[in-house]
């Protein structure tokens, strides 16, 4: 297959991760495309970023820490389609940091979204419903058993799944 092999698999890496190295591709370039999917889709094959790593260089409690942390894994993770689904999750289920400041809530959301993204959206949705950052972020804190607050279950339905007067 020579270059138009290269050239599948690198379309491959872009849509399915974040891009790949020459480097990369070249170590790619002799096995078999359905394998290579079939490492993308089962992450679980690779081992996990080395935390310690993360810690010792990007530590602390800064809204920019904990992106920078993020960005790493991303450019770094053997589980790139794991890490691009946690990006896409995270732009479905918007939370912001300046409602609520909680910039470890929304990390948790993130890993959240690493650990299940690729599972069924019931199992998200139930995942998300639990996660400080949602619950946060959709007015849920002010919930209470004489005043139900329906913005979380609205939000959710409108903004993430069914669409809005759905």
């Amino acid at each position: 297959m020579g270059n138009n092999n290269i050239q599948l698999i690198s379309h491959l890496m872009s849509r399915a991760g974040f891009g790949a190295s020459l480097t990369e591709l070249e170590q790619l370039h002799d096995r078999q495309y359905e394998d290579i999917v079939e490492d993308l889709i089962n992450p679980e094959r690779f081992p996990n970023i080395d935390e310690d790593i993360l810690r010792r260089y990007n530590d602390g409690e800064s809204i920019d820490i904990w992106a920078g942390r993020w960005i790493y894994r991303m450019l770094n993770s053997q589980k790139p389609l794991q890490e691009k689904v946690a990006l896409f999750w995270h732009q479905v289920f918007a939370t912001g940091w300046f409602k609520g400041e909680h910039h470890k809530g929304m990390f948790q959301q993130i890993d959240m979204f690493r650990t299940v993204g690729m599972s069924s959206i019931q199992t998200i949705l139930s995942q998300l419903a639990r996660n400080p950052a949602m619950l946060f972020w959709l007015d849920n804190t002010e919930n209470h058993t004489d005043e139900p607050n329906v913005n979380f279950g609205r939000k959710l339905q409108e903004l993430s799944t069914k669409g809005a007067g759905k």
